[in-house]
């Protein structure tokens, strides 16, 4: 029964004995390898593996004595998976090796074949985001401060030069945006702007993501071996965000081709040549990290050449007024609103803490203009929807109190919830503590 179950099998079947010798093949075994059965049948695998120049599971097992798996391609083009296994007798003495073929040319191909559809799609977007930067592109990037004129000045001072930038600060100070503005600025920019966050990639693809490979690299891979971004950014500028996420096999081979200005695909030997402008940015101090021996500081040294750090939003507070004003135009043309802002309620704004920076008081401003009942944002509302408390107005508003008077009954009002719900004045103090 247990023949006639190998033999009916799908599934490939190739049974030899300890020294290696074929001693059973079913029909599937045939059929995908397109092999008769003289070839292997009674015939040593050692021998095949000789005449064949591709390894054998089965001579693997005899000499480990533990399960195999390997990948075979065929010269008909066809490929499969053989996953080997050794039988043991009562005395412990490897008695059988039991191999089992599995076809996977069909699920090759249809990988292959994704692959090249997103290597065309990976191309086409490089070719419509040249085409857009040519056309389109325009980064605003709304200040009035002289701290942030003063970093806008150095960013367009660099952007004439080749020089590698490194752009730090904290997470949504707009690091990307800066990274646009320097391609703007830049002659390459009518060429590829490519950004890759090396924190959104796992480390296992990021490399080949990065440098490309060659044909037959690794299992699975393309057969015509695929591009890295660093090949489609060649002439153009290449942003690697987080740039303090890569791993420290990968900042060497990225410190090899700062250096030389070339690279290695995956599993290649020809070195590939290319020009790129790098910008790198990080919410984390890159030197801090070089000393505890956590970032190279070799490759510290290549990427800020131009070091660039871009303030936080507590820092330039002046600023506020006018992201809030972009902003509100921005989500009023989005969801066909026509609200304002009253000047108290962007007091209280320019007032709150933002750790999220621009990116959280782009939220904030959504959540309010989306969530407040009229068409002008008023105190009360800010104080509702950005601490999350109820406010009863009737005897707090008064059009004969200065707006410092009436900051301090919101203020009041405030306190005296937080007292309501936290029972003591000393639980107050311990909530409303920073």
């Amino acid at each position: 029964m247990l023949e006639a179950a190998i033999e009916s099998s799908e599934i490939g079947y190739l049974i030899a004995d300890s020294d290696c010798n074929v001693i059973k093949i079913n029909q599937a075994q045939i059929d995908i390898t397109g092999q008769n059965a003289a070839y292997n049948l009674g015939r040593n695998m050692r021998q095949i593996e000789l005449e064949d120049g591709s390894p054998s599971a089965t001579v693997l097992v005899s000499k480990t004595k533990k399960p195999a798996k390997i990948k075979q391609f065929l010269p008909n083009g066809r490929s499969y998976l053989v996953y080997a296994n050794p039988y043991f007798g009562k005395d412990g003495d490897l008695k059988y090796i039991v191999s089992n073929l599995l076809d996977t040319t069909e699920i090759d191909h249809t990988k292959q074949s994704l692959e090249r559809t997103q290597d065309d799609n990976t191309k086409l977007n490089i070719q419509l985001k040249e085409l857009q930067n040519q056309m389109t592109m325009h980064t605003k990037i709304i200040h009035q401060s002289k701290i942030m004129r003063r970093a806008l000045m150095l960013c367009e001072k660099a952007a004439q030069f080749n020089s590698n930038i490194l752009l730090q600060g904290e997470s949504g100070v707009g690091k990307e945006r800066f990274a646009e503005y320097i391609f703007e600025k830049s002659y390459r920019n009518n060429k590829a702007f490519i950004k890759i966050n090396c924190a959104s990639i796992p480390e296992n693809l990021l490399e080949s993501e990065l440098f490309g490979y060659e044909p037959g690299a690794f299992s699975g891979a393309d057969s015509k071996g695929k591009k890295g971004l660093l090949e489609y950014a060649d002439k153009g500028t290449l942003l690697l965000d987080e740039v303090s996420e890569l791993s420290l096999p990968l900042q060497a081979k990225l410190l090899r081709f700062l250096q030389e200005g070339e690279f290695y695909r995956v599993g290649g030997r020809k070195p590939v040549k290319t020009d790129i402008r790098i910008i790198a940015a990080s919410n984390i101090d890159l030197e801090e990290m070089s000393e505890k021996k956590l970032f190279r500081k070799d490759l510290f040294y290549r990427l800020n050449v131009i070091p660039v750090f871009i303030p936080p939003l507590r820092e330039r507070k002046e600023d506020i007024p006018l992201l809030i004003g972009y902003f509100t135009n921005r989500f009023n043309e989005m969801y066909d609103m026509k609200k304002g802002w009253s000047s108290g309620a962007i007091n209280l704004m320019v007032r709150a803490e933002f750790p999220g920076n621009v990116r959280e008081l782009q939220n904030t401003v959504e959540r309010i203009l989306v969530l407040a009942e009229g068409d002008i944002i008023q105190e009360k509302d800010f104080y509702e929807i950005y601490t999350g408390i109820k406010i009863d107005d009737s005897d707090i508003y008064d059009e004969t109190l200065s707006l410092k008077k009436l900051l301090k009954r919101y203020e009041k009002s405030i306190l005296e919830e937080y007292l309501r719900r936290y029972k003591t004045e000393n639980a107050c103090l311990l909530y409303t503590s920073p």
